[in-house]
């Protein structure tokens, strides 16, 4: 996602993520007079950081600073929750024509192991892979049918 900003002290400010937008984007964006801001965190605990550089550029440290104590304190809760969490598998599908799924390298995929959820597929080269749908719920169906 691509969020334009400006504040008095900085001028205009474009924020690209690197998973999210494209190299145009990031092209298309420098033609104006902006300041490109390029993120890409990778898992959650990526975060305070994220919160203090946007801070520090539009002058809101302490405002960032307070995001970071609410981060903690919701990263302590949920740590301790997910004890409850019994480990399961979980396909997260990100887009369809064609189906794509996330491996574990990606911010998502961290996100859901701190409640114990791994995605699937386990092991894979791409980042985003490409999956094929149609077989999987066909031999889920075989599955379903030799055991009732």
């Amino acid at each position: 996602m691509s969020t334009s900003t400006s504040c008095a002290r900085c001028g205009h400010h474009v924020i690209l993520n690197i998973d999210e937008n494209t190299k145009e984007d990031c092209a298309r964006s420098g033609r104006v007079r902006s300041t490109l801001i390029v993120t890409h965190p990778l898992g959650p605990l990526d975060n305070p950081a994220l919160y203090r550089l946007i801070g520090g550029i539009f002058g809101r440290e302490d405002r960032a600073e307070s995001l970071c104590r609410k981060f903690v304190e919701a990263y302590a809760a949920l740590q301790s929750a997910a004890r409850a969490f019994p480990p399961d598998r979980v396909l997260y599908l990100i887009w369809k024509n064609p189906w794509m799924t996330v491996s574990r390298d990606t911010y998502v995929s961290r996100m859901l192991a701190l409640v114990n959820w791994e995605t699937v597929p386990a092991d894979c080269a791409d980042r985003y892979p490409k999956i094929e749908l149609a077989g999987r719920s066909a031999r889920r169906r075989r599955r379903r049918a030799a055991v009732e």
